[in-house]
């Protein structure tokens, strides 16, 4: 079955990546509609979600989010396939870097930096733009798919482009490998924690939330290393802003998990309010606190 689905994967990314972008997105809107109106795609989760994170909006303005939401999720999905037979140098012109003097500083670059990055618009095109927009070799730490087959072409594809993806499940060797420049190494990190024992406990939208503990373990264990965050803002469908936020300062004093860890979800949290669309919802985010 895994290779029936792999099929059907590479002929629905053959198909997308020839429409033109106005038809990939009437297409995205289609799909966004089936998921939200025809299957109701875990809107209870969705719902549920958006009532604890904000619990000052109403039941209209809770709902007003949903159209958006799947929008943002179906334009994700259908981006993601696009860029599979599409050139880097098409996406490289919707995925723009906004970099900035301290970004690009001796003092920054030598060492390499960690970045905290989160499931917000999409930040699937940054594993293929980012290694040419920015000057350090992008290291992504991912968690595998269950399809080995559709995990081996995504791996093979992003590989061609440059940019390194590291099981975090095996081997890590990529991460300390020599490149011809120094390394970013980048974890999603705002996904809910399988193994609670590990977590970081931090303030999310006023709650006691459960968080990964990988990037911070690592940014600490290399405190030489500055820590960023990406702020991706959607400026149209399909065209893409990524801005730099410092987090933490190559060894700076008196820096903890805990701090970079909350430092991090203050600037995921930020993000979120600014436009709540266009997050991934559909995330059991806080299992702790809401019965799914």
């Amino acid at each position: 079955m895994q290779f029936v689905g792999y099929i059907f994967f590479l002929a629905l990314n053959a198909l997308i990546s020839i429409l033109p972008f106005r038809l990939v997105y009437l297409f995205s809107n289609f799909i966004a509609w089936v998921l939200g109106s025809v299957f109701s795609y875990r809107k209870d989760v969705i719902i549920k979600n958006l009532n604890f994170a904000f619990p000052e909006f109403s039941e209209k303005e809770i709902n007003k989010l949903l159209k958006p939401i799947y929008r943002n999720f179906s334009d994700i999905l259908v981006e993601s396939f696009k860029s599979s037979f599409t050139s880097p140098k098409i996406i490289n012109k919707r995925y723009k870097f906004l970099s900035n003097k301290e970004f690009n500083s001796i003092e920054n670059t030598k060492n390499g930096i960690v970045v905290f990055a989160a499931h917000y618009a999409n930040w699937e095109w940054g594993t293929i733009t980012l290694q040419q927009q920015t000057p350090f070799q992008v290291i992504g730490l991912i968690k595998p798919l269950a399809n080995k087959y559709i995990d081996r072409f995504i791996a093979k594809h992003r590989s061609k482009i440059g940019t390194g993806l590291v099981d975090i499940y095996g081997p890590k060797d990529a991460i300390y490998a020599i490149y011809d420049r120094p390394s970013s190494i980048v974890y999603i990190a705002d996904q809910n924690p399988s193994n609670k024992a590990k977590a970081q406990i931090v303030n999310f939208f006023g709650k006691e939330t459960y968080a990964l503990h990988g990037a911070a373990n690592f940014a600490i264990k290399h405190p030489q290393k500055p820590v960023w965050f990406y702020n991706i803002e959607r400026i149209d469908r399909g065209q893409y802003t990524v801005t730099p936020q410092k987090i933490a300062d190559g060894n700076e004093e008196g820096m903890t998990k805990q701090i970079l860890t909350q430092r991090y979800f203050d600037l995921l949290e930020a993000q979120i309010r600014k436009n709540p669309a266009n997050w991934l919802w559909t995330h059991k985010r806080w299992k702790s606190q809401i019965n799914y």
